[in-house]
């Protein structure tokens, strides 16, 4: 047999999305190899990140390398995203937290209010003040974040030690905090916190739930429409904060806010949703608003109808939709149609229907199962089980990410054709391969798209 001879290939693969956040009217994701940013879409308070208010993803030749990666800092590398209407923050490795973007009620934790960060390119990289480092006698420290949350005027974190800290402007009558360093919320454990345009929720370590802010279409599932201020104490004390009712023996595990509606997954896998309905955002069959009057939570607000059987995974928030991946990692969607963010090929909304929602509403056509969902204003993403990139609906400032200002969703064949987020930023890898000579064929394959690359080399005599 003859010596097999040792053969240099280059081989040129591709990033893919670790995750995608869509905020009002634009979107960023973290690349799965490299853990940088990518945005696109509006940016008119430069909350992309790019030092200029040049929106992206609307013309040809934005996208794929072309689109630069934001710039957090020095060898910085991003472990999680939040968008609100028009401004980004990221959490990075070293736990480090930095905003950019609109600060006009000091959401993006900058003391100077009424700034746009990241609109200068001498606003991004290591200029970008770190939110969470803190003085000492000893010098500065960063405090360890946990997780991050932006709305629309209002940003919040958890902290290391399970507390809550928020800063901006959450109702018009806050007075506007624009340090974050100082703006302590209350001293309780909190599990998770969310924030939406004008309200927001936690869960807290007792597993209660609770909501603070505007409350004029019952979002705060209590019973009323009177808001709540900004809690700055201890909120478990205070009759102020009620725990919302949801349901006997049930308690939330997540929570996801949009304009003026909440949804919680409970600990059965099912979901709840209150608040504004007009448009059939909460799924309950008609355009009745849920929490804004007495005994309309606990045992009295229904699941919401996803099919047969089926289990909520994780649901995403737009301002008037909701989506849900199922327990079969399939997507559905229901609520404001117009824009075709529901991804059904049509601009009816749903949800608003007695006959509308579980076997009778059907999933968003993608072609694979989906990992992560994410809606905007208008909106829609998610990612995919090749770990590539779709979005749909409204496209008014390339949010979409193809290109070209065009809806996606709302007509017949459009999610058929849907094509992926081009984020390809190519990098080349030399593999050294076995051939022995006299072989009859070779063939070589390889999947761009999967986790981890995957190399077949198959030989036959």
């Amino acid at each position: 047999m003859a010596s097999p001879l040792n053969r240099q290939l280059q081989v040129t693969t591709y990033e893919s999305v670790d995750e995608a956040h869509a905020g009002g009217r634009y979107t960023c994701a973290i690349l799965k190899k490299s853990s940088t940013v990518r945005c696109w879409g509006a940016n008119s308070d430069g909350q992309l990140g790019l030092g200029d208010t040049q929106n992206r993803g609307d013309e040809r030749e934005e996208m794929g390398s072309n689109l630069p990666m934001v710039h957090v800092g020095s060898d910085q590398e991003v472990s999680a995203l939040t968008l609100g209407s028009s401004h980004t923050c990221a959490l990075l490795r070293d736990t480090s937290l930095k905003c950019w973007g609109s600060n006009i009620y000091g959401q993006a934790g900058l003391q100077r209010v009424k700034k746009k960060i990241g609109v200068s390119g001498e606003d991004m990289n290591d200029n970008l003040l770190i939110l969470n480092e803190v003085e000492n006698d000893f010098g500065t420290r960063v405090v360890t974040v946990k997780s991050v949350s932006a709305g629309h005027s209002q940003t919040c974190s958890i902290l290391g030690d399970d507390t809550l800290k928020c800063w901006g402007s959450l109702l018009p009558k806050d007075s506007v905090i624009a340090n974050p360093k100082k703006r302590i919320i209350t001293d309780a454990v909190v599990k998770q916190v969310a924030v939406g345009d004008s309200h927001a929720c936690a869960i807290f370590g007792d597993n209660s739930t609770r909501c603070w802010g505007n409350n004029i279409n019952g979002q705060l599932g209590l019973g009323d429409v009177l808001y709540r201020e900004v809690p700055t104490g201890s909120i478990m004390d205070d009759d102020t904060w009620p725990s919302i009712d949801l349901g006997t023996d049930r308690t939330a595990r997540y929570i996801a806010l949009g304009y003026a509606h909440t949804c919680v997954i409970l600990d059965n896998d099912s979901v709840k949703c209150w608040g504004w309905n007009y448009d059939g955002q909460l799924g309950m069959g008609d355009n009745e608003n849920r929490g804004d009057f007495p005994h309309e939570m606990g045992d009295n607000l229904k699941a919401i109808d996803v099919g047969l059987n089926l289990k909520v995974k994780q649901i995403s928030l737009g301002y008037y939709h909701t989506c849900a991946i199922l327990s079969n990692d399939s997507l559905k969607c229901w609520g404001f149609n117009k824009f075709g963010q529901l991804g059904l090929g049509d601009t009816y909304n749903r949800g608003l229907l007695p006959k509308g929602m579980g076997e009778n509403l059907p999933p968003v056509k993608l072609g694979f199962r989906v990992k992560q969902v994410t809606a905007g204003f208008g909106h829609t993403c998610a990612v995919l089980g090749d770990n590539s990139l779709k979005c749909w609906g409204l496209n008014d400032s390339g949010q979409l990410g193809l290109g070209d200002d065009v809806i996606r969703g709302s007509a017949k064949h459009d999610m058929d054709s849907l094509a992926r987020v081009d984020l390809n930023e190519s990098y080349a890898e030399s593999y050294t391969i076995l051939e022995r000579k006299g072989a009859a064929k070779s063939t070589l394959s390889y999947w761009q798209f999967l986790p981890s690359f995957i190399l077949l080399y198959h030989c036959w005599r």
